[in-house]
């Protein structure tokens, strides 16, 4: 399908921008680690990978999968842009501006509140409209990666007012 295509495409851009580009100016020290798993750039490189290769798996998609039903309606509206992009897409446009947001957040207020915040706010989005079912959830998940991480593998993760109570 076209969008597949495109999507595909769009993201293994993003992927080689962040390989490129992104990652070597913006994380310092990349060669001095000599186990790989414990260098600041493995985590970015692996999800970066990861966006390439589900760029790669779209691309392939949208060539060979071919959907005429879907075609026809993309072309029905194709005049009606600002319908097609906040219209039929509204949650993903909600999402991606988000996103500024969420940043925002983590710069001022650590890891561990903005991600509980953000998991609620995208499992209430997209799956459920039990927010208090997914703050719980979020809460749950993000504390438990944040023990292991900061406990566990010994990496420091910034928690913003939740220092004050001595993680």
């Amino acid at each position: 399908m076209k969008n597949r295509f495109i999507e595909g495409a769009s993201l293994l851009v993003f992927g080689l921008a962040m390989i490129s580009l992104l990652i070597p100016l913006g994380i310092n020290g990349q060669s001095d680690y000599h186990l790989i798993a414990m260098s600041p750039v493995f985590w970015p490189k692996l999800i970066s990978w990861l966006i390439i290769l589900l760029g790669a798996l779209l691309v392939t998609s949208g060539i060979l999968t071919r959907d005429e039903a879907r075609e026809e309606k993309c072309s029905k509206i194709k005049n009606r842009s600002f319908t097609l992009i906040l219209g039929n897409n509204t949650k993903g446009t909600i999402s991606l501006a988000f996103l500024p947001i969420y940043y925002i957040a983590l710069l001022n207020w650590g890891l561990v509140i903005p991600s509980i915040l953000a998991f609620t706010f995208y499992a209430s989005l997209h799956t459920t409209k039990k927010a208090l079912s997914s703050f719980f959830w979020g809460a749950f998940i993000v504390l438990c990666v944040t023990v292991f991480f900061t406990i566990g593998a010994n990496v420091l993760i910034p928690l913003g007012p939740l220092e004050l109570l001595g993680l």
